[in-house]
């Protein structure tokens, strides 16, 4: 017996979980800033890892293993064929809901949320 007198549950799903109490409760103590790895750019083939003994160094290497932490969808769309330059997209999701630009709106209904080469 789920002796948790918040947890309900409703239509099949779990409600009223607080999830934002429950969590800062299990992450107490812990700090949620992480160091970032940056992803080889502009022809590069080293992954820049930030030195952990000295913050204005970086460390440079081709392959190494992590757990990734966080990940979160991020649309971009071209009218025309990107061609590698720096123009910005017609339209962009930095969330991976709400797209700005030409369309633009929600991305889940947006006919253009579609892969194609």
């Amino acid at each position: 017996m789920n002796e948790n007198k918040e947890l309900t549950i409703n239509n099949g799903y779990l409600t009223n979980l607080n999830l934002e109490n429950n969590l800062s409760n299990e992450l107490a103590g812990l700090d949620s800033s992480f160091d970032r790895i940056k992803i080889p750019a502009g022809g590069s083939l080293n992954f820049e890892i930030p030195n952990l003994e000295n913050s204005d160094e970086s460390t440079f290497t081709k392959e190494f293993s992590a757990v990734i932490l966080y990940h979160h969808p991020l649309f971009t769309y071209y009218e025309n064929k990107y061609n590698g330059s720096s123009n910005p997209p017609d339209c962009c999701s930095f969330d991976g809901v709400i797209g700005t630009g030409n369309p633009g709106g929600k991305c889940r209904y947006c006919k253009l949320n579609a892969f194609q080469e």
